[in-house]
């Protein structure tokens, strides 16, 4: 088994090596303009780099408020820049809109790295990408900006874009909308191609890169649209609670998050792949979406001699949720649906009687039997399956023949039972 490790730090997160189209509101715009040390050199690159981009633009729907290089939409603020961490260099990169410095009316930041941007377009979000030599295999961040108090309080303005409404007290440490930065490691052997699993020794750019845009847009962030969900363990983000909810008909409180470390708890939760927009399947758990997955914002990615590939999953997307973007609706799961393949029927149930007894502590999540996410694979779980056993959507009810199909497979499942 190939582990590879994620960590996440201030408002970047490192990625340590360890259907029918949809309509989106949302354009995620690559920019390779700080790719000084031409990692994007080829287009098969470019165009991995671009799907990941293509498929969180295909899931996120929030609308962007353009913002012109006067300052904001209605125009109350001099000037403003955007900031952050240069891809080719890991420095600290300020673009302003201002001319030049002596036309830049922050000029008592410092001087600018580049002058001259032309401001944000409507409903675009600008991921500037890159590479260069790091400890870890990527590193995607958040965007920044160094404004006057006027830019940050502008709901219109380039760090909200229309849709945030926190009081202004507050909106300095709010997520900023414009965009953000990606880097991946110059040193590794990185397998680009989309419609292949990445062969044993090289490392699935498609899996990295997406969590490491899932940081950029916010999930694991110092931001208080992250910070409000969680403290140094727990996560309270209401969305993706309810989503682990409905799937293990469960009623927790709280998510456990990677101990002073924000991604999900490793091995603790798996969910569905996240069928709408579009997934790329190759190499991941299934062939068809809304299989069981672990959780992609995970601080370790267990990649198999099978798995050669991870993918947004629903409670993933429900975080996204939680820190303030709308996205496309996931597909509703079928409790005892352990291969999520929409149905409940004896493929489930195999896959129950074959884990069953095992516990406490069984990691294998629902993808494993353990419906009701208690760490056991028990009668609990049989009873999820059984009251379910037939249905091929939401509230469908078992034919007859079916439940007396299960009456007699617990007869099995009691000879199976693990010591």
């Amino acid at each position: 088994m190939q582990r590879l490790r994620l960590a996440a730090l201030g408002f970047v997160g490192t990625f340590v090596c360890a259907a029918a189209p949809s309509a989106s509101a949302i354009d995620i715009v690559v920019d390779y303009t700080y790719d000084t040390n031409n990692f994007f050199d080829t287009q098969d690159k470019r165009d991995a780099m671009q799907a990941v981009a293509d498929r969180f633009s295909r899931v996120i729907t929030s609308p962007l408020a353009a913002v012109g290089p006067a300052g904001t939409a209605t125009g109350t603020s001099p000037g403003w820049r955007i900031g952050l961490t240069h891809p080719g260099t890991g420095g600290s990169l300020q673009i302003s809109t201002a001319a030049s410095f002596g036309s830049d009316p922050i000029a008592g930041a410092g001087a600018a790295t580049a002058y001259g941007f032309a401001g944000l377009n409507a409903d675009e979000w600008t991921l500037f990408a890159g590479g260069r030599a790091l400890s870890s295999a990527g590193i995607g961040g958040t965007g920044t900006g160094t404004n006057f108090t006027t830019t940050f309080d502008d709901i219109q303005g380039p760090m909200h874009r229309g849709f945030d409404d926190n009081t202004p007290s507050d909106s300095v440490s709010d997520l900023p909308r414009w965009g953000g930065g990606i880097s991946f490691d110059t040193g590794r052997t990185w397998h680009f191609d989309l419609d292949t699993p990445a062969p044993i020794g090289e490392l699935d750019f498609y899996s990295i890169a997406l969590h490491e845009v899932g940081h950029a847009l916010g999930l694991g962030s110092g931001w208080n649209q992250w910070a409000s969900n969680g403290a140094e363990t727990l996560y309270s983000g209401q969305n993706a609670i309810d989503v682990w909810n409905d799937q293990v008909s469960g009623a927790v409180t709280t998510l456990d998050l990677e101990g002073g470390d924000p991604h999900w708890e490793d091995g603790r939760y798996t969910s569905p792949i996240f069928a709408p927009g579009e997934p790329n399947l190759v190499g991941t758990v299934g062939t068809a979406p809304g299989v069981w997955q672990d959780l992609l914002m995970e601080p370790i990615a267990n990649f198999t001699g099978t798995l050669r590939r991870f993918e947004l999953t629903n409670m993933d997307v429900a975080a996204l949720e939680d820190v303030g973007w709308a996205v496309l609706a996931a597909s509703v799961a079928l409790d005892g649906d352990a291969n999520g393949d929409g149905s409940v029927d004896l493929l489930d149930f195999d896959v129950l009687a074959g884990n069953f007894g095992a516990g406490p502590g069984f990691g294998g999540g629902i993808s494993g039997g353990d419906f009701n996410g208690d760490g056991n694979v028990d009668l609990l779980d049989f009873d999820i399956l059984a009251g379910n056993f037939g249905a091929s959507s939401p509230g469908s009810v078992p034919e007859p023949a079916s439940v007396l199909l299960l009456t007699a497979g617990a007869l099995v499942l009691g000879r199976r039972r693990r010591a």
